[in-house]
Parts: C-alpha cells; structure tokens; sequence
C-alpha cells in the first residue's frame, strides 16, 4: 500500500544518487547523470510538497482515484483503518530521510574524494624525494 508515492520518493532519491557513483562509470562521464539528477529531484518535490502541505491544511492529501482505482492514501485511509494524521506523519518522516540518505551519499564522496587527494600528495612527495 506504501508503495505509490512512498516508494516514489525512494526511487527519486535513488535517481539523485546516482550523480554520486564513480568517475570511471558511463553514469558520471556522461550528460544522463544530470537527467536522473534533474528528473529525481522534480519526483521528488512534486510527491514530497503536498505532504509538507497537508501538515497545516488536510485538503492537500491526495485521496480520489489513480487509472481506476483508489489511490494509496485513500486505501491506507478506508481499507486499513490508519488515521489521516499518522498517515500524513508516515509521508513527511519519509520525505525527511530522503534528503538525509543524499546527504550520507555526499558526505561518502567528501571522504572519497579526501582521500583520493592525500594519496596523491602522497605519490607527489615520494617523487620528490
């Protein structure tokens, strides 16, 4: 039931991260990096906004029908008996973890890319020598 706009942010999430796999990968020497960037982060705004919304304004959560069929709130809602804060709650601690997860991802390429400079100094000063 999670899985629709849940799941939605995750893969955007995922899309964004891809900018952080190596440089010797297709990915990163090529223009499709900065699309998976682009495409992951307007996912992820358009999915993440309504949920900051509905904290204040409960008319923002999306509840209707999707190509036929009831949307994953609505479900959560009417099948399984959560209440409208808790689901609300469960969307915004997700959307909030996201950005923690690019952030770990940035912070592992800062240490990367650290290191990667001290074994150059390194190979430079052995030279030198």
């Amino acid at each position: 039931m999670f899985s629709g706009e849940g799941l939605g942010m995750v893969i955007a999430i995922g899309l964004m991260a891809t900018s952080f796999f190596g440089k010797s990968t297709q990915l990163y020497k090529g223009w499709l990096r900065w699309g998976f960037v682009c495409i992951g982060a307007a996912a992820f705004i358009d999915i993440f906004v309504p949920w900051i919304q509905a904290l204040s304004d409960t008319t923002f959560v999306r509840l209707g029908e999707q190509e036929g069929t009831h949307s994953d709130a609505y479900k959560m809602l009417y099948y399984h008996a959560w209440e409208m804060d808790e689901l609300i709650n469960t969307y915004v601690r997700l959307g909030m973890i996201c950005p923690i997860v690019i952030g770990l991802f940035y912070w592992r390429g800062c240490l990367f890319a650290q290191k990667q400079v001290r074994l150059a100094d390194a190979g430079t000063l052995e030279q030198s020598e």
